[in-house]
C-alpha cells in the first residue's frame, strides 16, 4: 500500500507540473490578469516628447524615465523613474483631454507584466491601472484605443509574433477578448460606440467586435486586402487598400455598415504602419 501511495503522489506532482508549464509557457498568451492602483510609439533608446492635445503639457520620455512639464511656467509636474527590469514600451496623450497613457512591462526570469498607466497632471489622483500577469517574456503593449464618450479602453499587447487584446471599462473590469487571430497590427475604436476596429495582417481583413461579442468584417467597395488606418472623432473610419503585401495604394473613408469611398489615391504605395488619422480625422504620412 505504501509504494502504491507513493507512485500516486508522483504521478499527481507530475501532472501538476505538465498543467504549470501548458499554462506559463504554451499558454501564455492566455494567461491571467489582476488589477492594482499604480502611482506615442513606445520609445527605442532615445528621448522623444510629445504635448497634450491644448499644448499645456509637455511630455518627455525615454525607455525608463518619464517627465512632464506645465508650459505655462515650464515647471516638472510629473516625474516616474522605471525598475531595473522595467521599460516603457508605449505613451500617448488623450485626444481630447490632459491625460496621458504609458505602458510598462516588467521582465521577470519566466514571465512579463504588462501595465497601462493613466497619468492626469493637474491632480494627485491615482486611476484603477490595467494590469496583465504571466504573459510570455518580452510582452509589451504596443497599442491602445480609447472610447471617450464610453470610457472603454482597449489595450494591443504583443509577444513575439502573436498579439492580442485586453478591454477594461469605466468600472475597471479587464478581460480579455477573444478575436479569432493572433495576428493583430492595429486596434481603434469609436467615439460614441462601444465598438473595437482591429485588422488581420494575415487574411488582410479589418473587423468590427462590438461590446455583446459579435464580430464582423468590415468590407469597402467589394476590395478584398485592407488595412487598419485608424478612425475619427465623427466614428469615419479609414482604411488602406494593399498591394505588395503591406502597401497601401488607396484610403478610404466611411463607417461600418460598409458605406465607403475612396478619399485618396497615392502615387507610390505606402507602408500601411507608416499611415495614421488623428482625433480630428487629419492624415498623416511618417
Amino acid at each position: 500500500m505504501r509504494k502504491i501511495a507513493i507512485w500516486l503522489l508522483a504521478a499527481l506532482l507530475l501532472q501538476l507540473s505538465v498543467y504549470e508549464y501548458l499554462d506559463r509557457v504554451l499558454l501564455a498568451p492566455a494567461a491571467g490578469f489582476t488589477q492594482t492602483v499604480d502611482g506615442t510609439a513606445g520609445p527605442s533608446g532615445g528621448s522623444t516628447g510629445s504635448y497634450s492635445y491644448d499644448k499645456s503639457y509637455y511630455a518627455d520620455f525615454s525607455l525608463r524615465d518619464l517627465k512632464i512639464y506645465a508650459t505655462r511656467d515650464n515647471s516638472q509636474v510629473r516625474n516616474i523613474r522605471l525598475q531595473t527590469d522595467q521599460v516603457f514600451t508605449y505613451f500617448t496623450w488623450l485626444p481630447n483631454r490632459n491625460l496621458a497613457l504609458a505602458a510598462i512591462s516588467t521582465n521577470y526570469a519566466r514571465s512579463t507584466t504588462v501595465t497601462l498607466l493613466s497619468i492626469d497632471p493637474e491632480t494627485n489622483s491615482q486611476p484603477v491601472s490595467p494590469r496583465v500577469v504571466g504573459l510570455a517574456r518580452g510582452a509589451r503593449i504596443t497599442d491602445v484605443a480609447f472610447s471617450t464618450q464610453t470610457n472603454v479602453t482597449n489595450i494591443l499587447i504583443r509577444s513575439g509574433t502573436a498579439s492580442e487584446v485586453y478591454r477594461t471599462d469605466a468600472n475597471n473590469y479587464l478581460r480579455k477578448l477573444y478575436l479569432g487571430t493572433w495576428s493583430i497590427d492595429r486596434i481603434a475604436s469609436l467615439t460614441a460606440q462601444d465598438v473595437l476596429l482591429y485588422d488581420d495582417s494575415v487574411s488582410k481583413a479589418v473587423y468590427a467586435y462590438y461590446a455583446n461579442g459579435r464580430r464582423a468584417r468590415v468590407r469597402a467597395g467589394g476590395l478584398s486586402s485592407l488595412a487598419l488606418i485608424g478612425a475619427d472623432k465623427n466614428d469615419n473610419v479609414y482604411l488602406g487598400r494593399l498591394v505588395y503585401g503591406d502597401m497601401v495604394s488607396e484610403i478610404w473613408e466611411g463607417r461600418i455598415d460598409g458605406s465607403f469611398r475612396e478619399i485618396r489615391s497615392l502615387d507610390t504605395p505606402y507602408p500601411a504602419g507608416s499611415i495614421s488619422v488623428n482625433y480630428d480625422g487629419t492624415i498623416t504620412f511618417s
